[in-house]
């Protein structure tokens, strides 16, 4: 992703461009949760909160994510090359790594 802003920052025809950055694959929280609960060997509970209690009363936002990556393509020919697991594990072993590490 960071590559990708880096590639539509030096592209002029970018400029005041709106662009999804994301994957294509959909999941919901509670999948990712479990996922991560798995990844990590945790037997932590995993607790589910109303919509509006955790977001507030009146905010609206969107119950599904499937970003349309069509536009970034055509400009810099982005697609995603890690799958949610594999970032996962990438992200968890650089926490460990800093945790390990005191920073």
């Amino acid at each position: 992703i960071v590559e990708a802003i880096i590639q539509l920052m030096s592209k002029p025809s970018a400029m005041g461009e709106v662009f999804n950055i994301g994957h294509r694959s959909e999941i919901s929280i509670l999948d990712l949760a479990q996922m991560i609960r798995e990844m990590l060997g945790s037997t932590s509970e995993i607790t589910l909160i109303p919509y509006e209690e955790a977001l507030g009363s009146g905010f609206e936002d969107m119950q599904r994510r499937m970003p349309d990556l069509s536009k970034i393509q055509r400009f810099i020919g982005y697609a995603p090359s890690r799958d949610l697991p594999e970032m996962l594990r990438a992200i968890i072993a650089h926490t460990d790594a800093r945790i390990s590490t005191g920073g």
